[in-house]
């Protein structure tokens, strides 16, 4: 009997429905492998869906598969650099050109990532939405212990969100926001967050727009911190009241060790708030005041600062604006200084007479380092 092509012969309709049957098994046992937990906002519904399937029993890294798939929803080229780093400890990603697309797509995957504890995403103008998913990762992310956000143009909202962000946070240690173009609304939020934060022991807003009100802030929630061991506010717009309010405020700290408020404007009556608080605090070991417009009128008062110091390790008094005779009398009041190791007195000049002094002292202190 001449068959169609579609006549399966005798028994045909039984091995049709077997055969459905393993299908339909299948099908069944590829959704429940598949099956997770349900994602509630539109963007993990999206990433979900254009996350490629894969046995979970061969998924190399499913962490970079979900940024491939974020990095596909939010339109933005992925760095192939990334892709191999999620289960790294250590990630630097210096000027790369993120965007704030792509550090969208990475905070998404450093959400849940419990590997990476240093990230150094340096100059890759990731903008305030970046810096706004940074602040939501940091919210969520437990094991980032180091975070560098230099350079990155978060402006106002992405600087309080970061700040926002780290209120809560228990895993974060050092945490720079350099160069973000933040002022004394953002160094607000940021004294905000050193009110509550006990775990944070490094921030550096350095190269920023914050004033006298802002550096007052700061310094009356570090007055209350106990963690917090460097604060870097070099490069600012801070002014005599400012720095004094700031110095005056933390002189009892028992936590700090490094304070940089190098580049500001201390200027003729800056020894005072300087002195009183060498002769205060009992933790600082290196303090940065370079380039504070510091006169010859103001040396009294430092010297005397340097002589009431036990703990001052290391001091930076480059740049300022002291006579040949004033770096002389700096010089001479190391002879009855202990605790110093280290004194930056370059960028100023010095006769011939003041070279003699240094090189006097430098044969009788030669434990001490002078950078000149």
């Amino acid at each position: 009997m001449n068959q169609s092509p579609g006549y399966l012969g005798e028994g045909s309709e039984g091995e049709s429905h077997s055969l459905n049957d393993i299908h339909e098994q299948d099908e069944e046992q590829a959704f429940a492998r598949q099956k997770v937990e349900e994602p509630t906002d539109i963007i993990s519904v999206l990433i979900a869906h254009l996350t490629p399937f894969k046995d979970t029993s061969i998924i190399k890294d499913p962490q970079a598969e979900s940024y491939l798939a974020a990095c596909k929803v939010h339109a933005t080229i992925p760095v192939s650099q990334l892709v191999h780093s999620f289960n790294m400890t250590s990630v630097t990603l210096r000027n790369r050109g993120l965007g704030h697309n792509g550090a969208i797509a990475l905070a998404h995957v450093l959400k849940s990532n419990r590997t990476i504890q240093s990230l150094d995403l340096t100059g890759n103008a990731i903008g305030p939405a970046g810096g706004a998913a940074m602040g939501d990762m940091l919210t969520c992310n437990i094991t980032i212990a180091e975070l560098n956000l230099t350079d990155n143009l978060l402006g106002s909202h992405g600087g309080i969100a970061v700040a926002e962000g780290t209120l809560d946070n228990v895993s974060l240690k050092s945490l720079s926001v350099r160069s973000n173009r933040l002022s004394d609304g953002e160094a607000r939020a940021f004294a905000k967050m050193l009110g509550t934060n006990r775990s944070l022991t490094t921030l550096d807003l350095g190269h920023n727009a914050i004033g006298n009100i802002g550096a007052c802030e700061i310094g009356a929630s570090i007055s209350s911190n106990d963690a917090i061991k460097e604060i870097n506010l070099e490069w600012n717009n801070i002014g005599i009241k400012g720095l004094t309010g700031f110095l005056m405020a933390t002189k009892d700290s028992s936590s700090l060790s490094v304070v940089n408020i190098s580049h500001n404007g201390l200027g003729e009556t800056g020894g005072t708030p300087i002195q009183q608080f060498l002769a205060k605090n009992n933790s600082v070991a290196t303090l940065g005041i370079a380039n504070c417009r510091l006169t010859d009128g103001t040396l009294p008062m430092i010297v005397k600062a340097m002589d009431s110091t036990y703990t001052l390790r290391e001091l930076d008094i480059s740049g300022n604006q002291f006579t040949d005779a004033g770096i002389a009398q700096i010089l001479k009041s190391l002879t009855s200084n202990n605790s110093l190791k280290k004194i930056d007195v370059s960028g100023m000049k010095m006769s011939a007479t003041t070279r003699a002094v240094l090189k006097d002292i430098r044969e009788e202190k030669s434990g001490v380092v002078i950078v000149e």
